[in-house]
């Protein structure tokens, strides 16, 4: 299994600049973010993500590990509060993502195959999938039952 080459402390964590917003999120003010808005954190040729490291060092977890760390309501992306974060899995994150209303498909309101405004809104009432949203596009929907004559 891999292991960084730096050993993180809780002490580390604690000793970054940070500036606490009225959340308590700790934003970091020396590290950089990337175009996802994740705040990073280099050592040497690796580049890591801090909320991940902060999560990693204060449950003696390995970063190279199968989960992903979860932020909660109402935190910003580049916090890394321990009190903020969690862990979970991909489909835990992208549940929160929706709940957020951060997801990049949540807010589309047109059809990315035709350009058209989507035509009709359905939300699931029953079975696996309750309670989420559905958005159709009766011109892409149209066109697929022609094809298939």
């Amino acid at each position: 299994m891999k292991r960084l080459t730096h050993s993180f402390t809780k002490e580390w964590v604690e000793s970054i600049p940070k500036l606490i917003n009225d959340n308590g999120c700790w934003i970091p003010q020396i590290y950089y973010r990337g175009k996802d808005g994740y705040a990073k954190v280099s050592f040497g040729k690796k580049t890591l993500m801090l909320h991940r490291v902060v999560i990693c060092t204060y449950l003696n977890l390995s970063y190279y590990n199968d989960f992903e760390s979860r932020h909660n309501n109402n935190c910003s992306k580049d916090c890394f509060n321990p009190n903020h974060l969690s862990i979970g899995t991909h489909t835990d994150n992208m549940r929160d993502k929706i709940r957020d209303g951060t997801h990049h498909n949540i807010n589309k309101k047109v059809c990315p195959k035709c350009n058209r405004p989507y035509s009709s809104k359905i939300i699931r009432r029953s079975g696996p999938r309750k309670g989420q949203i559905f958005r159709k596009c009766n011109y892409c929907a149209n066109e697929k039952r022609r094809k298939k004559k």
